[in-house]
């Protein structure tokens, strides 16, 4: 047979054949052979000149069509016939124009923009769910295209900061047919949220006790800082938690470790769901006490009007010999 893949639009089975391919073939090493091609058996064993068909010759019949060959001694006219069968091989289904991009959040320090991906990850999506096919992936579209400087590493790090566009070839095994397409590798950078500082994390205590009730929310603001329309914070117990994005904690929360209290906020974008954790240390300060009752109670101070007019029961008072009994 004489086979080739069907890469015209509308790709409905057929093609433009270039019959004399199969001339060496057939002469089978003979010298002195001319060979031509008929649609059927009868005009290759008439062998008429000018009714053979032309090359490139494009199947009349999708697919597959039997045309006729005539092979024979230029010296002396004599000569044989047989068949010859045209086989168009449909190409392997692939996604146009491009694959769904390979996003990564970056985690791998330095914060570059590169990120090692493996791409055998994405053999599945990529063949969907063909049997018989191939994978094959290239730097560039060009470089498909040409098939040339094929990845064979498939734990491939991107070669430009942040995002890159592969060339992707999808090969049937048996016909060497194959589709092109294309996919992004994307890394995505992680946001950077803002660590307060202790003062704005903390609450003074009425009671001494080490407890009080924080708005978790009020934070949030600070700490998305720029980011607000593209980035959401929630606030956990544990890093489990915060890792996992679950069992968030209620914007008014009460610590229940006395003093400093350690949770974790979760910064997370909205379109690439990557996400950062830091630490926020709740901190609950005392207040001082002061003697309202006996016998801290403090005693009353007792002057004497002594100033220039000493009748007007006004006079200068030192508080300051009280402060040893606040302390």
């Amino acid at each position: 047979p004489l086979s080739i893949c069907d890469v015209t639009a509308p790709f409905n089975g057929t093609e433009a054949f270039n019959l004399h391919t199969k001339d060496l073939e057939l002469a089978n090493g003979q010298s002195g052979t001319i060979v031509h091609y008929y649609l059927t058996q009868a005009a290759a064993i008439a062998n008429v000149t000018g009714t053979d068909l032309p090359t490139p010759y494009t199947n009349a019949t999708p697919t597959t069509q039997v045309i006729w060959y005539n092979i024979s001694f230029a010296s002396n006219g004599c000569g044989t016939v047989g068949p010859l069968t045209l086989i168009v091989n449909p190409l392997p289904n692939a996604t146009q124009p491009f694959y769904a991009a390979f996003e990564q959040c970056e985690k791998d320090a330095p914060i570059d923009g590169f990120m090692n991906f493996d791409l055998s990850s994405q053999n599945s999506a990529i063949i969907l769910g063909q049997t018989g096919v191939q994978v094959h992936f290239y730097p560039t579209i060009p470089d498909a295209i040409a098939g040339v400087s094929e990845i064979t590493n498939l734990n491939y790090t991107n070669q430009t900061a942040f995002s890159q566009t592969l060339g992707i070839r999808v090969t049937n095994t048996q016909t060497g047919c194959y589709a092109l397409s294309s996919m992004d590798l994307i890394v995505n950078p992680l946001p950077n949220p803002f660590a307060l500082p202790i003062g704005l994390t903390s609450t003074c205590d009425t009671g001494n006790l080490g407890y009080g009730t924080f708005d978790l929310c009020s934070y949030t603001a600070s700490i998305l800082q720029a980011a607000t329309a593209t980035d959401v914070v929630s606030y956990h117990l544990t890093y489990q938690d915060a890792t996992a994005n679950s069992n968030p904690l209620p914007c008014m929360f009460d610590n229940f470790v006395s003093g400093v209290q350690t949770i974790y906020v979760r910064e997370t974008n909205i379109a690439t769901k990557c996400f950062q954790i830091i630490t926020l240390n709740l901190t609950v300060n005392e207040t001082p006490i002061v003697p309202l009752t006996a016998p801290n109670l403090l005693q009353d101070l007792y002057f004497c009007d002594q100033d220039q007019n000493n009748q007007n029961q006004i006079t200068h008072v030192d508080l300051t010999q009280q402060t040893p009994f606040l302390l």
